[in-house]
């Protein structure tokens, strides 16, 4: 368990703190449906035919999630997020990866849930917080000098799930709102804010910028892989990175 007092861990870890479930039902997600159909005896389609194949998967994936649900969704026209009935809200389905739910419900939607035939699991979507103090001397990075090498991360693009980025300083090429927006900024070629509903992938923690920073800082500092970009994704706020939002990253 990470204790409280390190640089950005506001609280202790603790297994009593989650932001809504995370419903994973028994039908395989469809990264598992393509292992499938392309590998060994149940290799069935070929070339194109794999994408549509897939397509059908998925959208047979969502059908059975939302009659999981049952069949008086909405939308709330304040937050966006589906409401079936008073109480369930489903923040982010998942299909990809997982065949699976981030939701929030009350004790007898989530025990009806449980009993569903087509359901896995339901557990809490816990809490994570983000740290920093560790983080160079656990990767070395004090020991390694690039200096009069190539290896400077050109054409590597790296992910990163975090509190999101300041994507204004210096060491990132000074972009703005506009270049995020029209995604016109050098260093970021992809973002995506999970934790609200808008598309504002600025860091108000300051824990991604510190982490991006490490990675591929290009500037008056330089990261391990200063020519590399970024993939932004915000997953995490001053409260912490609820499960729920880091698989939707």
């Amino acid at each position: 368990m990470q204790k409280a007092g390190g640089l950005f861990v506001r609280e202790p870890i603790t297994r009593s703190d989650f932001d809504g479930y995370i419903v994973v039902l028994k039908d395989s997600s469809v990264l598992e449906e393509r292992k499938r159909l392309t590998s060994g005896a149940g290799k069935r389609v070929i070339g194109g035919d794999i994408d549509k194949q897939l397509k059908s998967y998925a959208d047979k994936i969502r059908e059975t999630q939302d009659s999981l649900l049952g069949l008086s969704v909405s939308r709330n026209s304040i937050t966006g997020n589906l409401v079936r009935g008073t109480s369930l809200i489903v923040k982010s389905q998942y299909s990809s990866v997982i065949n699976g739910l981030w939701i929030d419900a009350s004790q007898e939607e989530l025990d009806g849930i449980r009993r569903d035939p087509r359901v896995k699991s339901v557990t809490p979507s816990y809490m994570f917080y983000p740290i920093l103090f560790r983080s160079v001397s656990n990767i070395n990075a004090k020991r390694l000098d690039y200096s009069g090498t190539s290896l400077t991360g050109r054409g590597v693009k790296v992910a990163i799930l975090d509190t999101g980025l300041d994507y204004t300083h210096v060491d990132f090429g000074r972009c703005n709102e506009a270049h995020i927006s029209s995604n016109t900024c050098p260093k970021i070629i992809d973002s995506h804010n999970t934790m609200g509903d808008n598309e504002d992938i600025s860091d108000e923690v300051g824990h991604g910028t510190h982490v991006a920073g490490i990675i591929g800082g290009n500037g008056a500092m330089k990261g391990v892989a200063p020519d590399s970009v970024f993939m932004i994704y915000k997953v995490c706020e001053l409260e912490g990175c609820p499960v729920g939002a880091i698989l939707d990253g």
